[in-house]
């Protein structure tokens, strides 16, 4: 079995989330982006927006995945096989970007369904595209649009809250689900990771000491760094 290649641009949150689950699980891969300093000016003003929203495409061994969660669930389960090659099939996987229980499995989805479905659209399309994304292309914010986004987002931010704190009371872990990062964590670190790169970031993530917390022990994880989003 050959090594994963990932494509992508390293603009995009969805890429991210793929990328950090690669490094998370150490799994050897490649990672393939797209050259956008080869578009003109007027292309890259209308495609940034979407290279930065842009699913990832994963191809191994002859399969061909487009679809972020298909693609973390596949890399989730790669990381599990290798693991249980090397220290045997009745050993539990310390490495696994799932939780082990039925609950807190259900709980995860719900979390992941609530970060794609809202809090990406909210957070990328509205918050950051009107703070970083269009000023970086020389054009000038929408206020009114910057204002929706941002009560959408911290509305998004709050339920996330809510339901992490479903998973666990917060005196014995950090992450959203348990003692260590999943695939839920993987999903919304790229979305924060654009977020604090505006103004408005830090605030946002001060009213939650739930989500203040999580930051803190994400940004421990250093061999994630070579993962998260850029925009240059």
């Amino acid at each position: 079995m050959g090594d994963p290649t990932l494509y992508g641009p390293a603009h995009s949150t969805m890429v991210s989330s793929a990328r950090l689950a690669l490094l998370a699980l150490d799994l050897p891969h490649d990672f393939v982006e797209p050259d956008l300093h080869r578009l003109d000016g007027a292309r890259m003003t209308d495609m940034l927006p979407y290279f930065v929203s842009q699913p990832p495409t994963l191809l191994h061994d002859g399969l061909s995945l487009h679809d972020t969660e298909a693609i973390l669930l596949y890399i989730d389960a790669i990381g599990v096989e290798r693991e249980t090659e090397v220290r045997g099939a009745t050993t539990h996987s310390t490495l696994a970007l799932q939780p082990a229980t039925p609950r807190l499995k259900a709980l995860m989805w719900q979390i992941m369904s609530l970060i794609r479905d809202h809090l990406q659209p909210a957070t990328i399309g509205g918050v950051v595209a009107q703070r970083v994304f269009i000023p970086h292309l020389g054009g000038r914010p929408d206020v009114e649009k910057l204002t929706a986004a941002v009560v959408k987002q911290q509305d998004c931010l709050t339920l996330l809250e809510q339901l992490s704190y479903l998973c666990h009371d917060g005196n014995h872990a950090d992450f959203l689900i348990d003692d260590q990062p999943r695939l839920a964590d993987l999903l919304l670190m790229p979305i924060l990771h654009h977020l604090m790169q505006t103004d408005l970031g830090p605030a946002c993530l001060a009213r939650s000491v739930r989500l203040s917390r999580w930051w803190l022990a994400m940004q421990k994880l250093e061999k994630l760094r070579e993962g998260l989003p850029r925009l240059a």
